[in-house]
């Protein structure tokens, strides 16, 4: 009988054996803190399960990084590097990129983000494990696709010829299958993976615009391109990023498989106060703007997409009403005008002093962290009343919510700044 196991559960075993590894194996000491990396699009729920598997495996987890972001600071740290970097991190499951301007003194300030959670080795492996299984089927006339194991067997040794590639210029698929009861070869060329993979590195480049355009950077003005993560070991994917930056060559000198690993532990140092790293800075950005819907409707911005984080703004509200005692704020997150096409992130209600419309001044204060939680807190002046909200659930959105916000924002731009235009005033009203 099959048994359910939370991914949660899965992930805190694996935490837990790492623990384990480096307990016994590195350290001869008890680890009972941790920094753990997400891919940069991981949703604020994604993020909580991290957290949660971190918590299973009997960790504190003091915090999380997003993986482009712990590249960089691997590269960078301790080496004065200066100008505008681009993290290719093509791993095993997932795509990210981040552009990041460096400057002495290991400050790191986020420009852009870009990526997909659903593009790495993985689906690499799946496209020739798919054409090896229509070969066996036509050669063998057997169909694998019902059978688990042999599906599983196949993976690997489709994984370990991808990986052969990278340094010879063909390989063979060699297979026992138990089915037909004798061995199965097929050899595979470089060109041969090339070919079967081009849809998926394209699918990869075609990113790459859209966060120059995001940062408002041209790819001229990129100084450097770092290759992390295992599946950028493929020379096809190296020879497209070349090929996209006119000829610049992309850095390899970190190790990919350990590069992430080691920007996580340059912040877990940063974090715990160790001197060596207490001088790092990194400054994320917000992938989406945040503000308050106003009583016509508009969104009325108070965080603008772009924003350096962690950031603090306050903006001053006044009421629309006579007599009106509360103000509700309706807390949103997106890039369009109008707040009821743009991401709810829930409501803070304030009590306030029944007066004549336009009297009464709300400050309502923003503050985000690096993590992506916004805190809002709302003062009216005269009574000094107070309210506060911690907005985190749905705190961050997919890398697919973003690009379709941002592909909305685009489409509906004249219309939606023309709504903008006919909506300023001095003060936000609430």
């Amino acid at each position: 009988m099959p048994v359910l196991v939370a991914p949660e559960v899965v992930s805190g075993k694996v935490l837990a054996a790492m623990k384990t590894i480096a307990e016994t194996n590195c350290l001869e000491a008890t680890v009972s803190k941790a920094v753990i990396t997400v891919p940069a699009y991981f949703s604020e729920a994604q993020r909580e399960a991290t957290q949660t598997a971190g918590r299973l495996a009997g960790l504190e987890v003091i915090g999380l990084l997003n993986e482009p972001v712990a590249a960089a600071l691997a590269y960078g740290y301790g080496k004065n590097k200066e100008g505008t970097v681009l993290i290719f991190d093509l791993g095993g499951g997932t795509f990210d990129l981040a552009l990041v301007k460096m400057s002495q003194g290991d400050d790191f300030r986020l420009l852009a983000y870009g990526g997909d959670t659903h593009l790495g080795g993985q689906d690499f492996d799946g496209v020739l494990l798919n054409y090896i299984l229509k070969d066996i089927k036509a050669t063998m006339k057997i169909n694998l696709r019902d059978d688990p194991e042999a599906l599983h067997l196949l993976r690997q040794d489709c994984e370990i010829a991808k990986r052969k590639l990278s340094t010879k210029p063909q390989t063979d698929v060699v297979a026992y299958i138990a089915r037909a009861k004798k061995g199965y070869r097929k050899t595979i060329t470089r060109s041969l993976f090339e070919e079967l993979c081009q849809p998926l590195f394209k699918k990869a480049i075609e990113l790459l615009p859209g966060i120059l355009k995001d940062a408002k950077v041209k790819k001229d003005d990129v100084d450097e391109v770092v290759l992390v993560g295992g599946s950028t070991r493929i020379l096809k994917v190296q020879a497209m990023v070349r090929d996209f930056f006119n000829g610049k060559e992309p850095v390899k000198s970190l190790n990919p498989d350990e590069a992430v690993a080691q920007g996580a532990a340059i912040w877990a140092a940063k974090l715990t106060g160790e001197q060596g790293a207490k001088d790092v800075r990194l400054r994320d950005v917000a992938s989406l703007s945040l503000g308050v819907a106003d009583p016509s409707g508009i969104m009325a911005v108070i965080i603008p997409r772009g924003t350096t984080l962690p950031a603090a703004v306050t903006k001053t509200f006044t009421t629309t009403r006579d007599n009106q005692e509360e103000a509700e704020f309706k807390v949103c997150q997106g890039l369009r005008a109008n707040w009821a096409d743009n991401h709810l992130l829930g409501f803070l209600t304030l009590s306030i002093p029944a007066r004549r419309k336009g009297t009464v001044d709300i400050d309502a204060s923003f503050q985000v962290d690096l993590d992506g939680v916004l805190k809002v807190t709302a003062k009216e002046r005269l009574s000094g009343e107070t309210a506060r909200a911690q907005f985190q659930s749905e705190g961050r959105m997919s890398e697919r919510q973003v690009a379709e916000m941002l592909r909305q924002a685009e489409k509906f731009k004249t219309e939606d700044d023309a709504a903008r235009a006919g909506s300023w005033r001095e003060r936000y009203r609430i």
